[in-house]
C-alpha cells in the first residue's frame, strides 16, 4: 500500500526551509487540494465555479499560474494532474482529518433537484484482521480519530465511521448532486458511494465481494421553487409531517437556493417526484392552487344559490298547497248548500 505524502504546513516547517510555493487557505491552495482529493477524475471547471462562486476566468488564471510554477501538469482539456511538487505541497488530507467539500453535478440542461445530506450504513463481511485496523492505520499513516467502539476516517472528503461489523458513511455537507429529477440525483449518490467503498478497499486492503447497505438519510430539494420563494419572501416557515409523525417536507434557504425540500428517511425520493410533478403540472396548465380554491369558492356559491332557489320554490309550493286546500274547502261548502 502506497503511503501518503506527509502534509506540509506551518506546524512542521523548519525555519531554514524555503517559503512555500502556495499559501494555505488561498484559492490556489483550494484548487490544488481539490485535485489531490479527486485524483484520476476530470476537473469540471463549470461545476467548480458554480459551487465555489469563483468565476471561470479566475479559475483558468489560477490553473495557468500553477502550471507555470510546475505544481500541476495539464495533459488535455479538463485533465489536470498534480506534479511531484504539487503532491509535496498539499500532502495527505487524511492525516489532518480535514473535511474538503467535494460535489458532483449531473449532465443535464434542467438542474431542478439537489440531492444532499446522504448517510449510508454498510455491513462488512467477516474479516479476522479487521479488529487490528488501528495498528494498520498507524503504520500506513492513515489519519483517524478514535470514537466509542471504532474510529473515524475521511474517504473522498466524507466522514466514515469504522466499526467491527459495519461502516457508517456521512456524505460531506458540501456534497450535492444536482440533477433533473430525484431519481437521477439518487443515482449520482450511489455512484459516489461506490467510489467511497472502492477507496476504502484500496486503503485498507479489505475485499468487498458483496455489499449489503441501507440508506439512513437522504434529502432532495427543488431549487428556486415558487412555493419556497413565497414563504421566504413573507419570512414564514413550512414544516409538513407525515402520518408516521416524521417530517417529510420543509422550506430551506441555507444555500440561497430557495428550496422546497423533502426529507423523509424512506420516502424522500418519491415524495420529491410527486411535488415536482405537481409544480410542473401547474406550470404547464396554469392551474394554480389559487385557481383551484377559486373554483371551489364558485362552486360553493352556486350551491348556495341553488339551495336558496330551492328553498324559495319549496315555500311557494307550500303556499300553493295551502291555497289549493282553501279552495277545496270552499268548493265543499258550496256543494253542501246546494244539497
Amino acid at each position: 500500500m502506497k503511503k501518503p505524502t506527509p502534509l506540509y504546513n506551518s506546524a512542521n516547517r523548519h525555519p531554514t526551509d524555503p517559503p512555500p510555493l502556495i499559501s494555505h487557505g488561498t484559492r490556489d491552495w483550494q484548487i490544488v487540494k481539490y485535485l489531490y482529493e479527486h485524483e484520476g477524475e476530470r476537473f469540471n471547471i463549470r461545476a467548480y465555479s458554480l459551487k465555489t462562486g469563483i468565476s471561470r476566468s479566475s479559475i483558468y488564471e489560477i490553473l495557468n499560474r500553477l502550471i507555470r510554477k510546475e505544481i500541476i501538469i495539464k495533459h488535455g482539456a479538463g485533465d489536470y494532474k498534480l506534479s511531484s511538487t504539487g503532491n509535496a505541497c498539499v500532502g495527505s488530507v487524511q492525516i489532518t482529518m480535514r473535511h474538503p467539500t467535494p460535489f458532483i453535478i449531473a449532465q443535464s440542461d434542467t438542474l431542478e433537484v439537489r440531492g444532499h445530506g446522504f448517510r449510508f450504513l454498510v455491513k462488512l463481511p467477516k474479516n479476522r484482521d479487521w479488529v487490528k485496523r488501528r495498528g494498520f492505520m498507524q503504520r500506513s499513516q492513515i489519519g483517524f480519530k478514535a470514537i466509542p467502539h471504532g474510529e473515524t476516517v475521511i474517504l473522498r472528503g466524507h466522514r466514515v465511521k469504522l466499526y467491527n461489523k459495519s461502516l457508517d458513511i456521512y456524505f460531506a455537507k458540501g456534497w450535492s448532486s444536482y440533477a433533473d429529477t430525484a431519481d437521477n440525483s439518487w443515482k449520482n449518490a450511489i455512484k459516489e458511494l461506490k467510489l467511497i467503498l472502492s477507496d476504502f478497499q484500496k486503503k485498507f486492503s479489505f475485499k468487498l465481494d458483496r455489499v449489503e447497505w441501507r440508506v439512513c438519510k437522504q434529502h432532495y430539494s427543488l431549487i428556486k421553487n415558487a412555493l419556497a420563494k413565497d414563504y421566504l419572501k413573507n419570512r414564514e416557515k413550512l414544516h409538513v409531517w407525515a402520518e408516521d409523525g416524521k417530517l417529510w417536507m420543509l422550506i430551506d434557504n441555507s444555500l440561497n437556493l430557495e428550496e422546497c425540500e423533502t426529507v423523509h428517511t424512506q420516502s424522500a425520493r418519491s415524495d420529491n417526484q410527486k411535488v415536482q410533478d405537481f409544480f410542473n403540472g401547474v406550470k404547464q396548465t396554469g392551474i394554480t392552487p389559487e385557481f383551484i380554491m377559486g373554483g371551489f369558492d364558485n362552486l360553493i356559491k352556486d350551491r348556495q344559490y341553488y339551495a336558496e332557489n330551492l328553498r324559495q320554490h319549496t315555500d311557494a309550493i307550500k303556499t300553493l298547497d295551502k291555497q289549493i286546500q282553501r279552495l277545496g274547502d270552499i268548493l265543499d261548502k258550496k256543494t253542501r248548500k246546494k244539497r
